[in-house]
This record gives structure tokens, sequence and C-alpha cells, in this order.
């Protein structure tokens, strides 16, 4: 009882915090937004936008997203009923479109978890866990484009596993990966886990042909769309953009040794694994002062972002599936540690992200027994841990 009660607080603290930076803050970064406009008018390229071009691609004369085009579609309807200059900026703000995605998200979370646990109490903690206690609150708290599109990803790929344990229909968790994949296409490797689970199934070969084929086909169509739509904006179906991508920050430096590969990986790895938070001292000296220590805004260790995630890791269960859940995780972070663009004004290792749910999905396996006190204390103590580097940390401050 006193269990339930504790996480029903935390729950209320998390989403008044929710509330309050989706709906009553006012934020920038809104290029999907802007984005939708473009597309409302029949082009590819932005026809209006901020004040500022940072990570636009530039190309022909114009300014081109190299992000996934599927969040500004899915803004299109409200962008066309009221456009992206209504009073105190209500047309373009993208966080109220995040509350509702986090409020659906963690919806699916609860669901994911209740159907491998079979217990109330321990799927409301490890929905929490998921959202306020690893370094996908930063992204659930700011509806910038780069966050948001993080956030729509997540949603389709929680949606996809939750077909998968529930009525594991082929065609639907391929539409829903198919929307993912639109968004960020590293999702690709997702369909992995997925392809592999129907494969691992008892039944005809005849039968696992045909499901493979439908959970695939929505994928590849998503895909010749996505290479389509690189072409008819660079003239090359494999260009994103980010050859043509306009730096502000130091990996500028990075992409002069390719957009991909292993030269890469140590100052990834060093991001993901061993990066801590900064020390903050009075100037000139080694003595700290408030807030004593900083976020770093390159990253940190999923170790100090994350760790009820790597609980999952520790325990020795014995199911196919949790291995593959745990290969793909390890294939999607493969392809992201040769990624020349560390990532910056981020919390945490946010690229991670990608693969956070297949390992959600081997925690509530672990589970399934029972939720120790250990573990509450790990997902409450990074909560506050979390959410107190989030509020001092140094990126730019949305206003009121």
């Amino acid at each position: 009882m006193k269990s339930r009660l504790l996480i029903y607080g935390l729950f209320l603290a998390g989403i008044v915090f929710l509330i309050h930076h989706n709906i009553l803050l006012k934020h920038g970064e809104q290029q999907f937004a802007y984005l939708a406009q473009s597309f409302l008018t029949g082009h590819l390229y932005f026809v209006t936008f901020g004040p500022y071009w940072d990570d636009t691609s530039f190309y022909g004369g114009q300014h081109y997203w190299p992000l996934g085009p599927l969040p500004a579609v899915l803004l299109m309807p409200w962008v066309f009923l009221f456009g992206l200059h209504v009073q105190q900026g209500l047309g373009l703000q993208q966080g109220y479109f995040l509350l509702a995605i986090n409020v659906l998200s963690l919806f699916i979370l609860y669901r994911i978890s209740l159907k491998i646990t079979n217990s109330r109490n321990t799927s409301l903690w490890l929905t929490f866990a998921y959202v306020f206690s690893t370094a996908y609150l930063f992204i659930a708290l700011n509806p910038w484009s780069w966050y948001f599109a993080q956030a729509v990803a997540t949603l389709f790929l929680l949606l996809a596993l939750h077909e998968f344990l529930y009525q594991r229909r082929p065609w639907l968790i391929g539409l829903y990966l198919a929307l993912g994949v639109a968004t960020r296409v590293n999702l690709l490797f997702a369909g992995l886990f997925f392809a592999g689970s129907l494969l691992l199934e008892s039944g005809k070969l005849r039968d696992k042909v045909s499901a493979l084929f439908q959970l695939m086909l929505p994928v590849a169509v998503s895909l010749l769309l996505l290479l389509l739509y690189n072409y008819l904006r660079f003239g090359n179906i494999f260009e994103f953009g980010y050859h043509y991508q306009l730096i502000a920050h130091e990996p500028a430096v990075n992409r002069e040794h390719g957009l991909w590969g292993f030269v890469h990986f140590p100052a990834n790895l060093y991001y993901f694994l061993l990066k801590g938070p900064e020390a903050v001292f009075l100037p000139g000296s080694k003595i700290l002062t408030y807030p004593f220590v900083q976020a770093d805004i390159w990253g940190m260790s999923v170790l100090f972002t994350s760790p009820i995630l790597l609980w999952g890791l520790r325990a020795p269960v014995k199911e196919p599936i949790i291995y593959l859940a745990l290969g793909t995780s390890l294939i999607m972070l493969f392809t992201i540690l040769g990624y020349y663009g560390i990532g910056v004004r981020q919390y945490g290792y946010r690229y991670a992200l990608d693969f956070y749910p297949f390992l959600f999905f081997i925690l509530a396996y672990v589970c399934r027994e029972r939720l120790t006190l250990p573990m509450q204390a790990i997902i409450i103590v990074s909560f506050l841990l979390n959410s107190y580097l989030i509020l001092d940390s140094p990126f730019p401050v949305p206003v009121l």
C-alpha cells in the first residue's frame, strides 16, 4: 500500500513537471512546424523560418531540414487550421503535441509492462522509471525539433512492441515501425527484433514468410519514400542533408573525418559509458559552488542518467526473445557509435534512446518476480538527480 501511494505521488509530480514544460513554457526550435507550413505550400524547403539557420541543410540556394519528415506531416493539420503566428505562438508550439505523445507513451509503457509482469504496481514503477528516471526525461520536457523527433520515434517503437505482445499482427507492427523509420531512419534496425521473433516462432515456413512479408512491406515503402524525398531535395537518394548541414558547434570539424566511421567510436563510447556531470567551481578556484554539478551539454553516461535500464541486463533471463532484444540494441548502438555528431545541447547520450524501448522490454522481464526495494530507490534517486541536473542545466531556458 505504501509503495502504491508513493508511486502515485511520484506520478503526480512528474505530470505537473511535463505540463509546466510542455504547455506553460514557450519554446523556440520549432522547425517541424515551419516545415509543415512548407509542405502545405508544396515546397520541401523552408519557405519561412526563425532568426537563424543552424542545423539546416543549405543546398541549391534553399534551406532543408535533414531529419525525417513524419513529425512535420503530423503537424500539417494543426498548422493548416491555426497557422504559425497565432497570439502567443500557439500555432507553432510543438509542446502541445509532445504532451499528448508523453501521455500516450506512458499508457503504452504501462500496458507493455503489465503484459509481461502481470503486476499493476510493478508496471506503474517501471512506467514512471522509463519517462522520468532515464535520459528520456529531457526529451519529454523539451519539444525542440531534435528531441520532438525522438519522442515521436519512441512512441511508434513502443506501439510496435505493444502490438507484438498483444495481438501480434505483422502488418500493424510493420506500419508502426515504418512510421518510426520515417521519423528516425536508424529505427530501420529495430526491425531485426520483430523479424527474428517471427522466424523463431513455431509453425509452417510458408506462414512465417507471409508474416515476414507483411512486416517488411510497410517498412520498405517508408524507406522508398524517404529515398524519393532525398532525391527530390538533393538529387541523390542517399543524401539526407547531413553533408550540407550548417553546424555551429565543434562536430563540424568531426565531419571532415566522415559522417560515419570507426574513428568516431572512442568519443561516442566515452560519452555513452564514462562521462559524468561537470563540477561547478568559483571562478579561478577549486571551490565548489551552486549548483555544484552541471550536466555536460555533450552528453553523459547511461550509468548516471539511466541506471535502472542497465539493471535489467544483470539478470540471467534465458529466453530467446531477451537475447533478440539485447542483440538488436547492440546493433543499433553500433550504428550510432560511428556517427560523427556526438550530440550537443543534450542530456545523457540521447541517440541511445533509439533502443531504450528494448532495454525497457528486458527490464520488464527481469521484474516479473518482483520489483526490489533497491530498484525502487534507484528509480527515485534517478528522478531527483535528473530533474536537478536538467533544471540547472547550461541549456537555454524557455520563458513563460
